[in-house]
């Protein structure tokens, strides 16, 4: 579980004040919200990619220093941002290969995972970069659940795609959460 207390964010404007939030293990949670509100602001604080000015973010009920939450979120969250990052001069299957190396996983069944988010016929000797945006997605989201962790953080995993694609997303998501609490 992922609990803010009462953070205050603000840069030009204040974005939090006294916010507080607690986000529990294996929910499929939204945080929606007009552009500009905050959201991706939020995922940064949880992802300690920012401090808050004041207040706390608390991992499993601990705070951790710098050094502890980074160990924290490498072995607990996985992340997927809104643009849909990945190495540009990896293919998909050296992506996984690097990802297993990085974890320690050694069955690096690529097929599985990306049967598991609709991809399963593609070339997974290509780049990431021929694939279409929901379908980068899709493989991003495969490398997630790839390495295993209690949460996954998707900034707008359904931002600039189609309704098919959208639909496929939203599908894919609730399926991986019913199938976390079989």
């Amino acid at each position: 579980m992922i609990a803010l207390k009462d953070i205050h964010m603000s840069f030009q404007r204040t974005i939090f004040d006294n916010c507080s939030i607690d986000i529990q293990d294996g929910l499929f949670t939204t945080i929606d919200g007009k552009s500009g509100c905050g959201k991706t602001v939020l995922l940064k604080l949880i992802m300690g990619e920012l401090v808050p000015q004041s207040g706390q973010i608390l991992y499993d009920g601990q705070s951790f220093n710098q050094e502890e939450r980074d160990h924290y979120i490498f072995h607990h969250i996985a992340y997927v941002d809104q643009v849909g990052s990945y190495y540009p001069n990896m293919t998909i299957k050296e992506h996984f290969d690097f990802y297993a190396q990085v974890y320690g996983i050694e069955d690096v069944d690529i097929e599985k995972w990306l049967q598991t988010v609709y991809m399963d016929k593609i070339d997974i000797n290509q780049s990431p970069s021929v694939l279409s945006t929901g379908q980068r997605k899709r493989f991003l989201i495969a490398l997630a659940l790839f390495v295993n962790k209690e949460m996954i953080i998707l900034d707008e995993p359904t931002a600039s795609l189609d309704d098919e694609s959208t639909q496929i997303i939203l599908d894919l998501l609730k399926e991986c959460v019913e199938e976390k609490h079989k």
